[in-house]
């Protein structure tokens, strides 16, 4: 009943949930060529509804029926929107096999790496496309790096003859998808710029964005030309403009293990330490309601004024939306409930935005705030302190922990690690990260000011300090972080119900809430045992995709062998960098045995049999009864007259020229797999000889990681 008196003061969040349910549906379930079939059941719905209105009251017993009606309305509508914004992007799509003529605006500060220069650009006009409508989009644009291309920066116009290529999807299992990633951000091309195929055509400072990140730029300046330690000045730019290109890995790696890296990403927290600064610098104007009203303008403004100077990034722009619903609601409604305003925020971006419900900020910023909303109080309540202080502390101590609560689940899906020290961190972390944000606000207005900034500049670098010398330890002591923890879509859906019903429980204890977590917790745990069970049985060989090198991943149970084509092994981190998430979800993380192929004969190993220098350095491989040929020379290029061998798989490394011949004549092959460390064109070779010879070929560079699950 506590449920359903929640739901009815909450009417947004009855719309949000069958509305997102329906943006679910139709990114995982539907294709866009279902998009009548949606649209017209949402038709035959709505005519049903309306055909119901008779001017008569519904009897009370029939108001379930009207309810779920409107759900389904509401679920049709969402699965629809997404629909139709992916009809549009394929509908609309650009040709990757013609050069196109572009005008295109650089919206970002350009990324400057060892070799290139990226940058983030709209396309602004197109010529030479064959369609007479395009949808407007973004582009990733690839610069060749020279003198040239490093001055380039946000505003400038850039015509540029190029083929408009789409974004390469994961070609590893378990790779991190960037190209959902930036379709998602409205971002669905790249360009690579040859030198003469471009030039500067101006510069565009009239839109928002680019003088968003033009003022940012600006901000980061007077950091830099300051008497900041370099460390505590990248912290610094992250904790109050959100740019994160100056931090190190290892300062990444100290707040990750210390559980504080959420301070680290510009969005809700930080916003909301500035609302609450002018809100409690405004505290005086509360007599009547036009001096409140006149406190929620400068509130809105102030919160805007952050989210431009910061750069208009998607995480501080949606939690600037978030907490200007949340302080116009509460003006025009003292009496709104916050989850119901949580839930007109979370409707509004979804309606405009019907893909952001994928982002992983997305999710843990409502996860957080919903956590706020939803547990804190009952943690809250649990202990009654007298004094201010511990009540202070206390309250601190149950919103970090309600925090963590709410978004572990996606911590854990997303990230596979936990942070088991966040409980003491946030305690001292988060009020001197306010400290900070405070006097950095003054830093920036007053810097002008020689002494003032000066002095700024010192008490700053000494608070940053103050705050990682703690975090350096505590991120390395021994089981600061629980690293290498899988779960599953369902998973992550029964650890919220858990969570529910366990504070149901806490705040009510009732027997049925009790029962309820159990019976979650047990179907939560019969999943996991159920893949360690497949786990242990499992038998997988890979051929992946690593640029420049052969990597052959061979998984037999909890086994985890590596093995490379090159002379020596490749650094344990590249690897890592790939394979994580991969080796995570098969359970064999924490165990790899890395080796070249000419010492797989000292990795041994039940599952298969193998001989090394058969002829030459080829390499004949049998793993549970399925056989490869690995090629690293030419040797049988020169021998004739042995038999047959029927092998399943045959791997072209790059050091066999491309004849196929030669792996006829010695073998019965059922198909040929090019490594990626294959020259692009010998690849191409390689293919069509296959091809010219009935056997079926996997070019792992152009196709992806070839994967084999034989169990």
């Amino acid at each position: 009943m506590e449920l359903l008196y929640q739901l009815r003061k909450t009417p947004f969040l009855r719309i949000v949930i069958p509305f997102l349910a329906g943006l679910a549906a139709g990114h995982y379930c539907l294709s866009p060529g279902a998009i009548l079939i949606v649209f017209s059941a949402g038709a035959v719905f709505l005519i049903f509804i309306f055909s119901l209105n008779t001017g008569k009251p519904l009897s009370y017993k029939y108001t379930w029926a009207f309810g779920l009606l409107l759900y389904f309305i509401f679920f049709i509508l969402g699965a629809g929107h997404l629909l139709s914004v992916k009809y549009l992007k394929g509908h609309y799509a650009l040709s990757s096999s013609v050069c196109l003529t572009g005008r295109l605006i650089i919206m970002d500060t350009p990324e400057i790496r060892s070799g290139s220069v990226r940058a983030l650009a709209r396309i602004d006009d197109l010529s030479g496309h064959d369609q007479p409508q395009w949808l407007k989009t973004k582009a990733v644009i690839i610069f060749h790096r020279n003198t040239r291309s490093e001055s380039l920066g946000p505003g400038d116009i850039i015509l540029v003859r190029a083929r408009f290529l789409p974004v390469p999807g994961p070609s590893n299992p378990g790779e991190f998808d960037y190209k959902s990633y930036l379709s998602r951000h409205d971002t669905d091309y790249q360009v690579f710029a040859a030198d003469k195929a471009w030039m500067v055509a101006g510069n565009s400072k009239k839109n928002l964005k680019i003088m968003a990140v033009n003022c940012r730029e600006g901000l980061l300046k007077k950091l830099r030309a300051s008497c900041i330690d370099h460390r505590a000045a990248a912290v610094l730019s992250a904790l109050t403009l959100g740019y994160k290109s100056d931090l190190g890995d290892e300062t990444i790696a100290t707040f990750t293990r210390a559980g504080v890296v959420h301070v680290m990403a510009l969005s809700g927290f930080n916003v909301g330490i500035i609302y609450l600064m002018i809100y409690f610098c405004l505290g005086f104007l509360r007599n009547n309601r036009i001096l409140v009203f006149i406190r929620l303008l400068v509130s809105l403004a102030a919160i805007w004024s952050f989210v431009i100077i910061t750069g208009l990034s998607s995480s501080v722009t949606r939690a600037g939306v978030m907490l200007s619903i949340y302080v116009v609601g509460k003006f025009v409604n003292r009496d709104a409930h916050p989850l119901n305003i949580l839930s007109a925020s979370a409707f509004i971006m979804l309606v405009f935005s019907p893909f952001c419900f994928l982002d992983v900020g997305f999710q843990l910023s409502f996860a957080a705030v919903f956590g706020l909303i939803y547990f804190q109080p009952w943690l809250y309540r649990l202990i009654t302190f007298k004094y201010w202080l511990p009540r202070k502390i206390w309250m601190l101590f149950t919103a970090s922990i309600a925090a963590q609560l709410a978004t572990a689940p996606f911590v854990l899906y997303y990230f596979h690690q936990f942070p088991l020290f966040f409980w003491i961190t946030n305690l001292y972390v988060i009020p001197l990260v306010s400290l900070i944000i405070y006097l950095s606000v003054l830093f920036f207005f007053l810097s002008v000011f020689e002494p003032t900034g000066f002095m700024l500049a010192g008490i700053l670098e000494f608070l940053v300090c103050a705050m990682l010398e703690p975090l350096d330890w505590l991120g390395n002591f021994p089981g600061a972080l629980a690293d290498g923890i899988f779960i599953g879509r369902l998973q992550v859906v029964l650890l919220f119900a858990l969570l529910i019903t366990t504070g149901l429980f806490i705040l009510h204890s009732r027997s049925s809430f009790a029962l309820q977590s159990m019976g979650l917790l047990f179907l939560f745990l019969l999943i996991n045992g159920h893949r360690l069970y497949a786990i242990n049985k499992q038998q997988i060989i890979t051929v992946s995709n690593m640029r420049g090198t052969g990597i052959m991943n061979i998984i037999a149970g909890r086994s985890n062998f590596v093995f490379s084509s090159g002379e020596k092994p490749l650094p344990e981190n590249v690897v890592h960098y790939s394979f994580r998430n991969w080796w995570i979800e098969k359970g064999v993380y924490k165990m790899p045995v890395f080796a070249t192929n000419a010492h797989m004969n000292y990795c041994r190993n039940s599952s298969w049999t193998m001989r090394d220098d058969i002829i030459g350095r080829n390499v004949f491989l049998c793993f549970s009864g399925v056989s490869f040929v690995i090629y690293n020379d030419d040797t049988l290029k020169y021998c004739s007259g042995s038999p047959k061998i029927k092998t399943d798989y045959q791997i072209i490394t790059k050091d066999i020229s491309p004849e196929i011949n030669s792996v006829l004549d010695h073998f019965e092959t059922g198909m040929v797999i090019i490594d990626s460390n294959v020259d692009y064109y010998i690849s191409k070779k390689w293919t069509s000889l296959c091809r010219m010879n009935g056997i079926s070929c996997w070019p792992v560079r152009e196709k992806g990681a070839f994967v084999l699950k034989i169990r």
